[in-house]
């Protein structure tokens, strides 16, 4: 008897022991309903989520697969924020905009629109500060003048010399060329485009015909004519089948003319990209 008494009293320091143990490692584990320790350790599906996503851990595995995965609340250093490098700035940028995406909770997007607004503020900052030192900095302005009208001169020479090409280089195959113009007898941009042809044709020589689809249906069906006026370069290449290409749909300036038929003839492998604009 006495030797059941002693077992007893030892089997209770233990399981006391224990006990006051597991409530010093986990306390929370005997006052979490959902869990309990009668009823075992208990981990939902989200809880597990949830951990990960609050861990240093960036990726979950997930059949076999390793997925990557992303914080649920954004974390931006206001107090020193004005002090990181732009590219930091911009990564912060990226990320937070991720995660109002994945969770697109109202602290989330606020704090992304917050950062937002600091960045924007501060483009203006330099683009206002710049705009001021280039016009009342004497050196800068100078140079900035210098540049500005060096830059203009090369490039209004440049475009004089390809004006110059691009009129030499149709010029030379102008009677091996034709300009179809698919029109309707209600389309009014048709009727505009008529004395734009003429002008063009005055200037550069290239002829042009109009076909109108109302009557010639088999043309709009052949080249898939939807919209009017629609307009075709026909080449009439030396000693083999001619060759047609679509060059634009739409009402066309005689700048818009000039650059279709330019874009015609370097797919018709006639002129180098050298002659084109963009």
């Amino acid at each position: 008897m006495q030797y059941y008494k002693h077992k007893t009293y030892l089997l209770g320091v233990f399981l006391l022991f224990n006990i006051v143990n597991l409530q010093a490692s986990e306390k929370t584990y005997f006052e979490d309903s959902k869990r309990g320790w009668f009823w075992g350790e208990k981990k939902p599906i989200e809880e597990t989520l949830e951990k990960i996503n609050t861990d240093e851990n960036k990726s979950i595995n997930f059949n076999g697969k390793e997925y990557k995965t992303i914080p649920s609340t954004t974390y931006i250093p206001w107090e020193i924020l004005d002090k990181l490098h732009p590219d930091e700035i911009l990564q912060l940028e990226v990320d937070t905009r991720n995660i109002a995406v994945v969770y697109p909770t109202q602290e989330n997007m606020v704090e992304y629109k917050k950062l937002q607004k600091f960045i924007s503020n501060q483009a203006m900052g330099f683009v206002d500060t710049n705009y001021l030192v280039t016009k009342q900095n004497a050196e800068i302005s100078n140079w900035a003048s210098e540049t500005s009208m060096n830059s203009r001169l090369v490039i209004d020479a440049k475009r004089t010399n390809l004006w110059e090409k691009q009129r030499k280089v149709i010029s030379e195959h102008r009677k091996d060329m034709i300009i179809l113009v698919a029109t309707l007898p209600t389309c009014p941009y048709c009727k505009e485009q008529m004395p734009l042809l003429k002008e063009f044709e005055n200037e550069f020589g290239v002829e042009f015909k109009e076909v109108d689809i109302s009557k010639n249906k088999e043309f709009a069906v052949n080249y898939q004519v939807q919209k009017t006026p629609d307009l075709f370069l026909l080449y009439r290449d030396k000693g083999d089948e001619p060759l047609l290409t679509r060059f634009g749909n739409g009402l066309h300036t005689i700048q818009d003319l000039k650059s279709g038929i330019l874009a015609s003839l370097y797919s018709f492998k006639k002129i180098s990209q050298d002659y084109l604009e963009y």
